[in-house]
């Protein structure tokens, strides 16, 4: 046999895997077999004691007037700058609360937002 008779050959057998492999799921559900079901995604692990510890820390925060509300902030930054606020978070800077706060403008462009917490003053604009 030829060098392309061979490859030819090889290529058929590839082809023929490929199909069988194909019509075995049907096959199998033909036959009366419960159909394959896709793996489960892993859980995702949440640490819920966690984020329930850090509401309340922000709601004592909040209460205490070391941060402004939530509505508060998306006033200021409303104010700073148009567009839709899509995502807002808290973080500790050395001494401070700061607010980090991504706008998405009507043409489609982001704004990054650093606010201070307790006086809401624009820090920084990215």
């Amino acid at each position: 046999m030829t060098k392309t008779g061979n490859a030819e050959m090889q290529t058929c057998r590839m082809m023929m895997r490929v199909l069988l492999l194909a019509a075995l799921p049907a096959a199998a559900q033909a036959a009366g077999a419960a159909p394959a079901s896709p793996a489960a995604p892993p859980p995702v692990h949440r640490p819920v004691a966690h984020r329930q510890s850090f509401n309340d820390l922000v709601r004592s925060l909040v209460a205490s007037h070391e941060v402004q509300p939530l509505k508060d902030v998306l006033d200021a930054a409303r104010k700073a700058s148009t567009g839709e606020a899509v995502s807002i978070k808290l973080r500790r800077q050395k001494a401070r609360w700061i607010y980090h706060v991504r706008l998405l403008k009507p043409d489609g462009r982001r704004v990054e937002l650093d606010i201070d917490a307790k006086s809401l003053k624009i820090l920084e604009r990215k």
